[in-house]
C-alpha cells in the first residue's frame, strides 16, 4: 500500500469517527426527547384521571334527585330578587349548597343585607327541603362514598 492510499484510509476512518460520534450525540437527544415525553405523558395521563373522576363526581352529584342534587343548584337559577343574588355571588356564594352551609348570623353579616333578605333566603331554602347551618360537606362525602363503592344508580 501507498502512502496515498494509507493516508486516503486513515483521513475515511477519522471522518467515520466523527460521524459515529455526531450519530451518538443525536441517538442520546433523542433518548432524552423519549424520556421527557414519556415523563410529560404519565403527568397528562395522571391529571386526566383525576380530572375525570371530578367531572364523574360532579356529574353523578348533579343527576342526584334528593337533597345533593339540590345543593348543586346555582343561585343565579332561582327565583330570587336580584339584590339578592348580588350580595350572595359578592360573598362567594354560588349554590344552594354554599348558601345552606351558612348560618343566619352569617347572612346578616353581609354588607347590605337585612331581616328581609334574610326571610327571601329562608323561604328558599324551605321551599328546596333546605334550611341553614346543614352540613353540606359532610352529606356530599357521604353520597361520593356511595358512588366510590360503585352504588351509582343515580346515573
Amino acid at each position: 500500500m501507498t502512502d496515498i492510499e494509507i493516508k486516503a484510509i486513515l483521513n475515511e476512518n477519522a471522518m467515520l469517527k466523527e460521524e459515529n460520534q455526531r450519530l451518538h450525540s443525536l441517538v442520546a437527544g433523542m433518548m432524552k426527547q423519549i424520556l421527557d415525553f414519556e415523563s410529560s405523558l404519565a403527568d397528562y395521563k395522571k391529571n386526566f384521571k383525576k380530572q375525570l373522576q371530578t367531572e364523574a363526581r360532579q356529574a353523578y352529584l348533579s343527576a342526584d334527585k334528593g337533597i345533593v342534587g339540590k345543593f348543586m343548584l346555582k343561585i343565579a337559577d332561582q327565583p330570587i330578587s336580584n339584590r339578592a343574588k348580588n350580595v350572595l355571588r359578592a360573598n362567594n356564594c354560588e349554590t344552594l349548597g354554599d348558601l345552606a352551609s351558612l348560618q343566619k348570623t352569617d347572612i346578616l353579616r353581609f354588607r347590605h343585607f337585612g331581616g328581609n333578605g334574610l326571610s327571601e333566603l329562608s323561604n328558599l331554602l324551605e321551599s328546596k327541603g333546605l334550611d341553614f347551618g346543614m352540613d353540606v360537606k359532610g352529606i356530599i362525602e357521604e353520597s361520593l362514598k356511595g358512588f366510590e363503592n360503585g352504588e351509582n344508580s343515580k346515573m
